[in-house]
């Protein structure tokens, strides 16, 4: 995949699952796009684990590039929390980089908040291993202690992720 049309969709990810083409925080975009790149859209990242769930080196590079560039503007909150907002929202269509699935889990994906993506992209993460359930709870627990209440609200959000996917939920 070009660079160019990885930058495009990307764009239209922040478009759709943004409020007005603004992403609350760098950790929602890995999650964002990692669940969409196993579900639905090819982006050409390599995504693995990190302290805060999956990460791409690669998206984190062409973020940065992006911000030289102009195309994304990155504010940082009193908290340290970061806004990443496109530099002009209006010129983005999803419909013209993203498939029909892809722009619906943007919109369902882009109500989440950042610590039930962490949570969501870890137990994907973990089924993709081909971990069974007892396993995949196991391995949740020892990544993400601090998230244990949220595991079976998660399962359920994975299987409604996958379903949404497979179009089988409109």
């Amino acid at each position: 995949m070009t660079s160019d049309n990885r930058t495009k969709k990307v764009r239209a990810v922040l478009r759709t699952a943004g409020r007005a083409g603004k992403v609350r925080s760098m950790k929602k975009i890995h999650k964002l796009i990692y669940l969409l790149q196993t579900t639905s859209e090819d982006f050409g990242y390599r995504f693995y684990f990190h302290n805060y769930g999956v990460y791409s080196a690669m998206l984190a590079r062409d973020i940065e590039q992006w911000k030289l560039n102009g195309d994304l503007v990155v504010d940082e909150d009193a908290l340290g929390i970061m806004t990443i907002s496109l530099s002009n929202p209006e010129g983005v269509s999803a419909g013209e980089s993203l498939n029909a699935p892809s722009i619906e889990l943007c919109k369902w994906l882009g109500k989440k908040k950042p610590v039930e993506l962490e949570a969501l992209s870890t137990i994907v993460y973990l089924r993709n291993r081909s971990f069974d359930s007892q396993k995949r709870r196991a391995e949740f627990e020892l990544l993400k202690p601090h998230l244990k209440a949220m595991l079976d609200d998660m399962e359920e959000a994975a299987d409604e992720l996958y379903s949404r996917a497979s179009g089988l939920t409109p």
